[in-house]
This record gives C-alpha cells, sequence and structure tokens, in this order.
C-alpha cells in the first residue's frame, strides 16, 4: 500500500509542481529547468515499469507517467529509475527525489558521453553499497554515464558493471519466454543479480 502511495504521491505532486513551467512552453514538450530533453514516447516507456514496480494501479499508470513526461529530462528520468519506492514515498515529489537542476551540468556531451564517466561494461563502484545484498545505483554521483547504473552483487563493496535500462519487468516470466524481452538502444539484454539489464 506503501508502494503505491509512494508512485501517486510522486507522480501527481509533480504534475502540479509542473503545470506552471509547461504553461510557458507553448509545444508542451520537455524541460524548463534543464537538462537534456527527453521524448514523451522515452519517457513513457521509462516510467511505465517504474510505476509498475511501485504498485500503481494499472488503471492509472498512464495519467501518471503523462503528468510526469511533460517536464522530465533524460537525467531525472535516470535518477528516479535507480530510487527505491520507499525514497520516493520519503521525496514526496520528481523534483524533490531527483532535482532537474542537479542533473544539468552534464548535457554538454552530445554523442560520445560524459567526460571522464565509465561506459556500458566498465567496471564501476557504489560508494553507499549494501553490504549484505545486491543492489544498484545511478544518477550525478555514479561512475556510470548518464543513463547507466552500476549493478553490483552481495559481498562486493559495491563494486560492480555499468549497465543500461532495466529491460524485463518479470525475470521468471523472461526466463520462461525470451520474446518477452525489450531490445536495448545499447547493449544486449541479458541477465544479472537483479534481473534483465541492457549490457555489453
Amino acid at each position: 500500500m506503501r508502494s503505491v502511495l509512494a508512485i501517486s504521491l510522486l507522480l501527481v505532486a509533480c504534475s502540479s509542481s509542473s503545470s506552471s513551467d509547461s504553461t510557458s512552453s507553448s509545444s508542451g514538450g520537455s524541460s524548463s529547468g534543464g537538462g537534456t530533453p527527453v521524448s514523451a514516447a522515452d519517457c513513457n516507456e521509462r516510467c511505465k515499469p517504474k510505476a509498475t514496480e511501485c504498485g500503481a494501479p494499472e488503471e492509472q499508470i498512464a495519467g501518471y507517467c503523462a503528468n510526469l513526461c511533460q517536464s522530465a529530462t533524460q537525467e531525472q528520468l535516470a535518477c528516479l529509475e535507480q530510487k527505491t519506492c520507499g525514497q520516493l514515498l520519503q521525496a514526496g515529489s520528481a523534483e524533490a527525489a531527483c532535482p532537474k537542476s542537479s542533473s544539468s551540468s552534464s548535457s554538454s556531451s552530445s554523442s560520445g558521453g560524459t567526460a571522464g564517466k565509465k561506459q556500458l561494461g566498465d567496471s564501476c563502484t557504489c560508494s553507499d553499497a549494501s553490504p549484505s545484498g545486491d543492489g544498484l545505483c545511478g544518477g550525478t554521483d555514479v561512475d556510470c554515464d548518464r543513463g547507466l547504473y552500476c549493478v553490483y552483487s552481495a559481498g562486493t563493496g559495491g563494486k560492480g558493471t555499468c549497465m543500461g535500462k532495466r529491460c524485463c519487468d518479470d525475470t521468471n516470466a523472461c526466463d520462461e519466454d525470451p520474446s518477452l524481452l525489450e531490445s536495448c538502444s545499447v547493449g544486449t539484454c541479458k541477465t544479472s543479480v537483479l534481473g534483465y539489464y541492457c549490457q555489453k
């Protein structure tokens, strides 16, 4: 129940806080607060799995994601994707969980990735890793480039590998039917300690 509330609060709050921003841009598209713009289709594709993960009612997910995608940036989406449902509930809104202004500084590199950041398949480290479980970290403070996550196994001290987006929401179903795996814009959809992610 808390997870449903988490995603409800997050996306509804985002909708209300972004309404004043969206009125100033006639095309109603991407972000007005800095960062890399994201298309509505890509945003929805990335929003829906997170909403499902946090237990949002199926019939309300489309509306939640439409509100979020009015103003989200690539950097903000990457940050939101790596947050736990508990963290989203605690934050109360998308802007509070992942401020757009804090992730806009890395938008200057057009195609070759951010200077100094590690790419898909490179080794990485999560500084705040859980010592007793598998996990991942992402966002502006991670070794991996924008849009990538550092995925690590329990007992490694947070040492892991840079991976792309999650490419299957139901690991067991995808194990049984590989046709359910989503395509990756970079890399290949493979299994990991946390399920299926785009990997080198």
